[in-house]
């Protein structure tokens, strides 16, 4: 279920940020690793999303390498701007999945 939930909530988001329009074989989109329960699942499905749209996904390798390189944090604006200059990013997505009420989970979904 949470596939699906994180697969809407993205495509969501990602509608509400970027345009379909922008959103091209052109587009580079950052995803960092997610934080949280099923979080290899949401990101997944995150992921999925954005290559459906087209775009490429520089994965959280890529993200992370230079981030070490630029001794950037990519938790912070200044961070993600930094990295995504240099990678040439349209976009970069975080993640954070976490329980809510009833059991079931939640994941918040941010587009910077």
């Amino acid at each position: 279920m949470i596939t699906r939930a994180c697969c809407w909530i993205a495509l969501i988001v990602l509608s509400g940020s970027i345009s379909a329009r922008t959103v091209s074989a052109q587009a580079r989109i950052g995803v960092s690793p997610f934080e949280g329960p099923a979080a290899s699942r949401a990101r997944a499905a995150v992921v999925q999303a954005i290559e459906k749209d087209g775009a490429t996904v520089v994965g959280e390798n890529d993200l992370e390498a230079v981030a070490d390189a630029l001794h950037a944090d990519i938790a912070t604006d200044e961070g993600r701007m930094s990295i995504a200059r240099e990678l040439k990013l349209s976009a970069v997505v975080t993640g954070v999945v976490e329980h809510a009420r009833g059991g079931q989970l939640k994941a918040r979904i941010t587009v910077y």
